[in-house]
């Protein structure tokens, strides 16, 4: 089981904050837990979550075991490991 925790826009378009995905490969891709979890919920997220390019969009701030995770390096997740995704919120300048 990998737990999944969202905030922000994705929390408020699923519905819910914390969600155990059961059934994962021994080792998985972050991209493809994601794409994984985005079919689950219907693709209610994907436009959140990927780009045009189906790549994870690069201003999520995402988490695996309290730790930032690096887009540079692949990133494979375990049972029991927990990724938290942050969307940006709107406000500030650039």
């Amino acid at each position: 089981m990998i737990k999944l925790t969202l905030f922000g826009h994705m929390q408020a378009r699923i519905g819910e904050k914390n969600i155990c995905l059961d059934n994962m490969p021994s080792r998985i891709s972050l991209s493809e837990f994601l794409h994984r979890f985005s079919e689950k919920h219907e693709h209610r997220c994907k436009d959140l979550l990927f780009n045009e390019h189906n790549e994870i969009k690069d201003y999520l701030f995402i988490t695996v075991n309290d730790e930032p995770v690096d887009r540079k390096e692949a990133v494979y997740l375990s049972d029991g490991d927990e990724v938290a995704i942050l969307s940006p919120i709107a406000g500030g300048e650039r």
